[in-house]
């Protein structure tokens, strides 16, 4: 007989005792909250990665959003794969709201611009995320990637707890993400976080434990220390779950000896260190050094030896952070111009006193030494870690030479990323107004309105109404240093290629400031060998075309690059006379030198709009960052799947371990018969409710019915079960009938659900608590 037929209330639809007086305290989803909480705090824990905290609210509020939205999807008894993308798109709006209003639709909706800003974003993120050290910026991407993480732990986590009743698998997701940001987190708040996230997740445990203490009809315990016994088991599944994780974690993280996962941390070959930039001594190549002999170059013909490249503008400095891995055969590189001409060189470098170490650009091949890495964004290449210069390097390079004409400059192709683009024209907010009235105004009397004539018109103004000098007397002038050069229209290449990048990115063209050498001097009786000396010491600015990539001006008066003519307009000049004394600089002091912790520049500040220093540290474009992170990701992937196979198989051995104890416990003809019932009961009660403590096994057969088993065979068990309680010597027909029967239901079970279901419905920790409570 039913419950409803006997009158009896089931405890879990009826009101209770007390509840009028607790009111909406009832309704309160404890467990619910606890779960989020654990979401929450994982989320805090990424104080550990990125600098601030203003990252936070984007990720709390989609980490929110998915629960909540999980939880009205299961309040509203959607099918999980309808609640699950639901919820996913309930984050994405919230995330629009927060990070991507201006390029949405009615400030909330996402649209194709969204959609394009958040895949430059995760691109940027995936360049800088191999070589970045933590704490870090927070990039928009960083912010993206991670809030998309959380957003999935949220709804996994939702779904093996409220609908798969797996409540120790749960906080497997959020876990395995709190340690991924462990291993590569710093030491910032590193206690407060870890204890957060533990306290969260005991929190959820124990509130899970009284939450389910209150449905006593879902406990098969006969004594406290029955139940004690299978709480204790659910708890050490929840610990070998979590230790799992760690020690997968701690297990594959690289030693000190080995290659990293990310560079984050930095090692001998991704190099994190402070090096002072060629800019810094540019000025002593002029002055002092103009006849040192300072390497010799094999070449068919005359380039620009590129050593770097600048891309960041702070307070007139230009600065770079760039990433670099071994030089070693064919060297990435960005992409190159649609039109080019290989070069090939051997380099032996003399007196070069730097870490750097040039090549005609773009390089796309380098033999003949081990000793240098590369970094494929700014086409750089220096020493590995422990070397403290270049010199007596000897290398050859291969180089795809750009050899453009004004159409290939004005044909257009694929436009720069959003995030690139924001980088290559960033200024600061205290540029002077001047600079950018000035270039608006100078391209404007040329009547420049393409990106070719626009650049091709700053540098003709510069060249028509600036002149050369080691002796601009800037200091004379005052005001910002970049203000003085236009006003004092003097100064050597350093000033011309730096103002004209600032000038460039004012007219929202992507620029950067290149360093290098001009050609040298061809050596008597073999033209193709040239000698560069100190006074071939130069920098000049490159501008990014659609389809060409980077592509070199020369605003500097008396310079010119050999091949470049057909787009500048100018033809090949350098300095190369060789005798006569170097010029002096008057009221020249060079600043303090960059500490290995600090950026500093290395004059005065009237005459420094150019000075800066290099980090080799963070990578903005390389084109193998996108492999990198993706088998980071997997390495993830791996050890979640890792740690949900070893949880299921976990489980099945328990289940395994009670079934065989039970067997092995029945040593009587009337005991076996006791075991077949219980494991029909186990097969039932994946389908059904299990039986009540109150209730017989025939109300219980009688209840459940047969379940598409053959007809009688629940309530023939349950009589042979009744009657070997008191019959303790049963006839060995009864037992060998009775584990027929059991087989049957437990056959017509598997049918019903399938293969799948029951396995799942088997597995869960709930189910091996009432087959616990059989025993």
């Amino acid at each position: 007989m039913s419950d409803e037929h006997r009158g009896v209330a089931d405890p879990r639809t009826t009101p209770q005792p007390g509840d009028q007086r607790r009111g909406a305290r009832v309704r309160i989803d404890l467990p619910f909250l606890a779960l989020t909480t654990v979401t929450i705090t994982c989320a805090f824990s990424f104080v550990r990665l990125l600098n601030g905290t203003s990252f936070l609210w984007p990720l709390v509020a989609v980490s929110l959003t998915a629960h909540v939205a999980s939880l009205l999807g299961r309040r509203w008894r959607w099918p999980a794969g309808v609640a699950a993308p639901a919820a996913a798109l309930a984050s994405l709006v919230v995330m629009v709201a927060m990070r991507y209003r201006a390029h949405s639709l009615l400030g909330v909706l996402p649209t194709v611009s969204v959609l394009s800003h958040m895949r430059g974003d995760l691109r940027a993120s995936a360049d800088a995320f191999r070589n970045v050290v933590t704490p870090t910026a927070p990039l928009p991407g960083f912010v993206l990637g991670l809030g998309a993480l959380l957003v999935l732990i949220a709804i996994a986590a939702d779904a093996l707890a409220f609908r798969l009743s797996a409540r120790a698998e749960a906080l497997v997701p959020a876990t395995g993400l709190f340690l991924f940001g462990a291993v590569l987190g710093g030491p910032r708040l590193r206690l407060t976080a870890t204890g957060l996230f533990a306290a969260a997740a005991l929190l959820f445990v124990l509130v899970d434990r009284v939450n389910r203490g209150r449905d006593t009809d879902r406990w098969l315990v006969g004594n406290p220390r029955t139940e004690s016994r299978n709480r204790l088991q659910a708890g050490v599944l929840i610990v070998a779950a979590t230790s799992f994780v760690g020690i997968a974690a701690a297990t594959a993280a690289p030693r000190h000896d080995q290659s990293p996962w990310t560079r984050w941390r930095g090692d001998g070959q991704g190099d994190t260190r402070v090096t002072v930039s060629p800019l810094v001594d540019l000025r002593d190549r002029l002055v002092r050094e103009s006849n040192t002999l300072l390497f010799t170059v094999q070449a068919d013909r005359p380039a620009y030896w590129r050593i770097t490249a600048l891309d960041d503008y702070h307070d007139y400095v230009w600065s770079s952070n760039n990433s670099f891995s071994k030089a070693d055969g064919k060297l990435d590189h960005p992409g190159q111009a649609t039109r080019s001409t290989e070069l090939g060189q051997h380099f032996d470098l003399i007196n070069l006193a730097q870490v750097w170490a040039p090549a005609a650009y773009q390089a796309t091949h380098i033999s003949g030494t081990s000793k240098l890495l590369y970094d494929p964004g700014s086409a750089t290449l220096i020493v590995r870690r422990g070397l403290s210069s270049s010199d007596g390097l000897q290398y050859s390079i291969t180089s795809q030479v750009p050899s453009l004409t004004p159409a290939d400059l004005t044909a257009g192709g694929q436009p720069m990323g959003s995030s690139d683009f924001r980088h290559y024209t960033a200024l600061p907010a205290d540029l002077p107004p001047t600079v950018r009235a000035t270039a608006e105004r100078v391209v404007g009397d040329a009547g420049a309105t393409t990106e070719y004539a626009k650049a091709r018109a700053l540098q003709d103004w510069f060249r028509n109404n600036f002149t050369y000098s080691l002796q601009p007397g800037l200091s004379e002038v005052g005001g910002s240093p970049i203000t003085a050069f236009l006003q004092v229209r003097r100064g050597w290449c350093e000033q011309f290629a730096g103002t004209y990048a600032v000038m460039a990115r004012a007219l929202g063209l992507p620029a950067r400031v290149a360093v290098g050498f001009t050609p040298g001097q061809a050596t008597a009786g073999a033209v193709e060998s040239f000698a560069v000396y100190g006074r071939q010491a130069h920098a000049w600015p490159e501008v990014w075309f659609p389809g060409q990539g980077w592509v070199a001006f020369e605003p500097t008066p008396g310079r010119g690059a050999p091949g470049n003519e057909s787009y500048t307009g100018v033809p090949f000049q350098q300095d190369v006379a060789t005798s006569g004394s170097p010029a002096t600089l008057p009221n020249f002091s060079p600043g303090a030198q960059p500490s290995p912790t600090t950026t500093a520049p290395s004059a005065a500040a009237p005459s420094r709009p150019t000075t800066t220093v290099a980090r080799a540290t963070t990578a903005r474009r390389s084109s193998s960052a996108a492999s990198r992170i993706a088998g980071v990701l997997a390495w993830i992937g791996i050890v979640i799947v890792a740690a949900v196979l070893v949880v299921v198989a976990a489980l099945a051995g328990v289940r395994w371990w009670l079934r065989q104890r039970r067997r092995r416990r029945a040593r009587s003809d009337a005991a076996q018969v006791a075991v077949a019932w219980s494991e029909a009961c186990d097969a039932l009660a994946l389908v059904a409710p299990p039986p009540q403590r109150t209730e017989t096994r025939l109300e219980y057969a009688a209840r459940v019915g047969d379940r598409q088993a053959p007809a009688g065979s629940v309530a023939t068990l349950a009589r042979l079960a009744t009657d070997a309680v008191w019959d303790d010597a049963p006839a060995s027909p009864d037992r060998m009938r009775a584990e027929e029967l059991a087989n049957d239901i437990d056959r017509a079970i598997r049918d019903e659900l399938g293969p799948w279901r029951h396995a799942t419905s088997s597995l869960r920790p709930r189910t091996l608590r009432e087959l616990a409570g059989r025993d």
